[in-house]
């Protein structure tokens, strides 16, 4: 629901990419494919980061969506995905792309959630079972309550500098 959410807003963005690793077929529409599905010439974390930087090098705003980051540890492992993480995401800051990743939980990967927490500027943890949408914005709520600045983690409001 969130990417969809994201990718419905299709005007502030010269080009949309959604970097594909498993082949399972998405919802999203308008967005450029990376196929990195296993066998392909993007499989590994090296030349798919090398790919993702030069289609980013081509637009001026650019919208990054990643596949779910479990199906990348599921298939280089958590030590590897974290480092193609903390490599690719302040490159693509740094190339003026947004870029979304779905991670699981820090419980599961603690390794994962420190590097998560040392690279991005924000961490949007899933509060609700789906996102809510008001005026085509996102709205985070905690247990499924009312909508409260003061219930929101200071950390989202707060992004810090890398």
């Amino acid at each position: 629901p969130f990417y969809r959410a994201a990718a419905a807003v299709k005007e502030h963005y010269d080009r949309r990419l959604y970097v594909d690793l498993s082949g399972v077929p998405t919802e999203l529409r308008g967005f450029d494919v990376i196929d990195a599905r296993p066998g392909s010439e993007l499989s590994q974390p090296a030349p798919l980061f090398r790919a993702i930087v030069e289609r980013c090098r081509r637009g001026e705003a650019n919208l990054v969506l990643f596949e779910t980051m479990e199906t990348m540890i599921e298939r280089w492992g958590a030590d590897v995905a974290a480092r193609f993480f903390a490599h690719c995401c302040p490159q693509l800051l740094e190339l003026g792309a947004i870029a979304y990743w779905s991670a699981p939980s820090g419980a599961l990967y603690p390794g994962l959630r420190r590097t998560i927490e040392e690279v991005t500027q924000c961490v949007l943890p899933a509060l609700t079972p789906a996102p809510v949408l008001a005026n085509g914005r996102l709205v985070l709520r905690r247990g499924g309550g009312p909508t409260d600045r003061r219930h929101n983690d200071r950390r989202l409001a707060q992004p810090r500098s890398i």
